[in-house]
């Protein structure tokens, strides 16, 4: 073979393999560049099988232990102190009344809340006008609790406020029909907000042009013909998110919106499985980050967003006027004392005050909907959390972090963090539904399965809490290695349920020690497989190293735009019962 040849057949083999390699590289990422679904599943059982090799198999429990938890155990605090949610305001006179606020008008004092914090000013200056009654002055405590949790707490009877200003007038019915408590309404507007559907313009008119107008009917077919990425608020702490729920079934039927035909169409409305915000502040940052088309937010939130400039906002549902109640039998001092201060906040100077918050717009704007009972509400969100995955089942596993710093004891409650973790994880097992299913890992310097996954009979709950308890601290932290197992589980058992939606629950104070995987390759996997990994962080909130880790943590929950709880060990318990609530 002459030298020419030669030349010719080593340059077609040099482009064959040019172009061999070029087809694969684009066969197995995404357009972006990352990994696609099948190169995460290849990357995930090479590093599964790496760990198997260093561990000699991954412990595997084939005789869970059984064990019963009641619900109503007093032991266990299902609500945390109130202290958890702090007050933004404190009176320091004699004759002082305490108000739980929604957030949107009584923020904490933070850089993100600073447009938050309406009722905030108004209250201090309040406290400066040396008010008296009958001989004694008086002042104002403001709390900021979100309008859900604040619900929860009165119809527990647990620290009662004398006033409340919940975001809307869903609330109050829904206290009431499960509380013997006295509510008062004081006033039904303490300041003009209303809540709304937030649309990138660009996208607006698009939707226009086809649908004619944006309201919630059209924003509902647009989702259900997956035209659109449409989000809202989980609508068990969130006014905004069950505004939106209700006002979608009156929307379907406006004569009664728990009727077959309501029933059947919410249902196919959410098998489009449209993205739930666990909060406000998680909504926000969706408008921030523009990943989605469309999205549910109060006025005051949006006009207050960096971004809200590439919206349209169209109102929907309820106005969000912030009513004032007075709760229980207050003394006629107390009762002055607050009738005085929402006076105080009506002045022409207090609610040119809120217009500088981002209130007071849309004036003109109705109430689509008004008297639904309480009844009709819980009935409502029930039918929700049963079609919130489009009538699929779950798959979860949680994945605990059992190494020795969860030994670690709150300087404040004297609970460990493992003792949180497992209480969490007790209360939680209530309010997760049968047709899921569940699995549970538990990790320190190696990892074992605590209990494989199985769908969340009886029998499979009595595992959980029996392993639950049994969860012993000691030894580093191999988080990385947990996750792995976690995920492998999850894709091995949904090849026995096709049709599941994948989640994963890390439990842990985030400090990372020990992992024979690599942080960085776990990350590459978790973006490949899209699998949501929800992150929940334990330790001392306001610690250095507390949020030191816990940023740690929420780096893996922000891959796929899933949920991180940042909370005290003392809060967390009430936390993640919420969070499951919603999630299964």
């Amino acid at each position: 073979m002459n030298n020419s040849i030669k030349k010719i057949l080593l340059g077609v083999v040099a482009v064959v393999v040019v172009f061999g390699l070029v087809f694969a590289i684009v066969h197995i990422s995404n357009d972006d560049g990352l990994l696609s679904y099948e190169e995460g599943v290849k990357l995930l059982n090479k590093n599964y099988t790496k760990l198997e090799k260093i561990n000699d198999k991954i412990q595997t429990n084939n005789s869970p232990i059984e064990g019963s938890y009641n619900v109503d155990d007093p032991t266990i605090e299902k609500l945390p102190s109130i202290d958890n949610y702090p007050l933004v305001v404190e009176g320091k006179k004699k004759l002082n009344i305490e108000i739980f606020s929604a957030t949107e008008k009584a923020g904490p004092d933070k850089e993100e809340t600073k447009m938050d914090r309406f009722m905030v000013e108004i209250a201090q200056k309040f406290n400066k006008e040396n008010i008296v009654i009958n001989g004694e002055e008086g002042s104002i405590s403001l709390r900021s609790i979100a309008s859900g949790a604040a619900a929860d707490y009165i119809m527990e009877g647990i620290s009662l406020p004398d006033g409340w200003t919940p975001s809307n007038e869903l609330w109050e019915p829904m206290v009431s029909s499960k509380s013997n408590l006295k509510i008062s309404l004081i006033e039904k507007r303490l300041v003009g907000n209303v809540t709304g559907i937030v649309m990138k313009k660009e996208k607006y008119k698009e939707f226009i042009s086809k649908y004619g107008e944006l309201n919630t009917k059209t924003i509902i077919e647009a989702v259900t013909a997956g035209e659109l990425k449409f989000g809202y608020t989980n609508p068990f702490p969130s006014s905004t998110g069950l505004n939106f729920i209700l006002d979608t079934l009156y929307h379907f039927d406006n004569k009664n919106i728990l009727s077959s035909k309501a029933k059947e169409s919410f249902e196919k409305f959410q098998k489009s499985e449209p993205f739930t915000a666990y909060s406000t502040i998680q909504m926000r940052e969706k408008v921030e980050s523009g990943s989605l088309d469309a999205m549910v937010l109060e006025y005051q939130s949006f006009v207050n967003t960096k971004e809200s400039e590439k919206y349209e906002f169209v109102p929907f549902g309820v106005r969000h006027d912030g009513p004032m109640y007075a709760i229980g039998e207050l003394s006629e001092d107390k009762a002055e004392l607050l009738k005085r201060f929402t006076e105080y906040c009506l002045s022409e100077e207090s609610q040119k005050i809120a217009k500088k918050y981002g209130f007071n717009q849309y004036d003109d704007y109705k109430s689509s909907y008004t008297d639904i009972s309480g009844k009709e509400i819980f009935e409502a969100q029930k039918l929700w959390k049963q079609n919130k995955d489009g009538g699929r089942p779950v798959i979860s596993v949680f994945v605990a972090d059992t190494s020795g710093s969860m030994n670690q004891v709150d300087s404040k409650t004297g609970s460990s963090r493992m003792q949180k973790l497992k209480e969490s994880l007790l209360v939680s097992s209530a309010y997760i539904n049968e047709e899921n299913y569940i699995g549970l890992v538990n990790y320190s310097t190696n990892v074992r399965i605590s209990l494989g996954i199985d769908r969340f009979s009886e029998s499979q709950k009595s595992k959980f809490i029996g392993e639950v308890k049994a969860l012993q601290p000691g030894g580093s932290t191999a988080t990385s290695d947990g996750i792995i197992v976690g995920l492998k589980m999850l894709l091995e058992a949904k090849e026995q349920v096709p049709n599941a939606k994948l989640q994963l629950f890390i439990l842990s104070d985030g400090d990372e020690m020990g992992n024979k995987i690599s942080t960085n390759v776990v990350k590459e996997i978790i973006q490949g497989l899209e699998i949501q990994v929800n992150t929940i962080a334990y330790g001392e909130e306001g610690s250095d190293e507390f949020q030191k880790y816990s940023g740690k943590l929420k780096e893996f929950s922000e891959i796929n735009e899933s949920i991180h709880i940042n909370a005290k060990v003392d809060g967390i318990v009430y936390e993640i019962k919420s969070l499951l609530n919603a999630q299964m």
